[in-house]
Parts: structure tokens; C-alpha cells; sequence
């Protein structure tokens, strides 16, 4: 009877238990990049690639915008100026 129980535990380990662990590791492992990358970025200020296109014309356009907190001004002044005008800055 132990044997079975040991014989089941084995099997819900390695079908359930392995898979999740290493679905738990992967994740940390892509959130450690993705932190190191954002905060690389952020330390060493290099610009944020803003990019906006206008459905239907196809026009668009893409700015440089150096630090997280002016990019995200840039881009809800950005928003409010294709909502108001239909247009990105810079179009003809």
C-alpha cells in the first residue's frame, strides 16, 4: 500500500509539481531581465522610442523622448493632439 501512495506521489510530482517550478523560475528569470533593462535605461538615460500612427491614412510618426515620466507626458500630449486634430505633430 506505501508503495502506491509512493508510486502516486512520484507521478503527481513530476506531472504537476516539476512543470510548475520550472514555469515559476522562468517567470522570475524574464521579470529580473525586463527589471534590469527598465532600470538600465532609466539609470543611464536613454531615450524611450514613442511611437504613434493615425488608423485609416497611415500616417504616424516616431520621437525620442529622454526620461519615464516626460515620456509619459509626451505621449498623453500626444493622445489629446491625434483626439483634438486627427493628426501626430509634424504631419501635412
Amino acid at each position: 500500500m506505501f508503495a502506491i501512495a509512493a508510486l502516486l506521489v512520484a507521478v503527481l510530482a513530476v506531472v504537476f509539481v516539476i512543470p510548475a517550478l520550472i514555469f515559476v523560475l522562468e517567470l522570475v528569470l524574464v521579470l529580473l531581465i525586463v527589471g534590469v533593462g527598465v532600470l538600465g535605461r532609466v539609470l543611464f538615460g536613454r531615450p524611450w522610442t514613442v511611437e504613434a500612427r493615425v488608423d485609416g491614412g497611415g500616417q504616424g510618426g516616431e520621437w525620442k523622448v529622454t526620461g519615464w515620466r516626460a515620456s509619459g507626458d509626451f505621449i498623453n500630449s500626444l493622445a489629446e493632439r491625434i483626439h483634438t486634430t486627427g493628426q501626430p505633430p509634424g504631419a501635412t
